[in-house]
């Protein structure tokens, strides 16, 4: 059964007709179940399983998010063709990658601050 006609089936089980004239609507009917209100609750827990694990994976995803920054420009640090002399540029926002967003903090900085602040802990490193 389709997730639509699972909860169809599901509502029309947990109607209050007692008569059985929501059978005539539900779409568990045309399975052939016999016992249908059990193929109906045992579809309707696989379908809450189904719902739980894709908000696992959501929640996954939204807790790797990124953050957007709120200003138009990040800054980062790059250097020179010979690699001997660093410096500070900036970009904005709006042209930034995918793989970009994901190293905001890391690579690019949302003030020019944090990023002279890298910057000098590199040249630290190097020394």
């Amino acid at each position: 059964m389709t997730d639509e006609e699972i909860l169809k089936a599901f509502e029309c089980c947990c109607g209050d007709d007692v008569n059985g004239t929501h059978c005539k609507d539900c779409p568990a009917e045309k399975y052939n179940f016999d016992w249908c209100s059990d193929e109906v609750l045992r579809q309707m827990v696989d379908y809450t399983k189904r719902l739980q694990a894709e908000n696992a994976a959501l929640r996954n995803r939204l807790e790797k998010a990124v953050e957007l920054p709120s200003g138009n420009r990040v800054w980062f640090i790059t250097e020179d063709e010979e690699g001997k002399e660093s410096y500070i540029i900036s970009k904005p926002t709006n042209c930034l990658t995918v793989d970009e967003l994901y190293e905001i903090g890391k690579k690019y900085f949302t003030t020019r601050e944090a990023a002279e602040m890298q910057l000098a802990e590199l040249e630290g490193e190097k020394e």
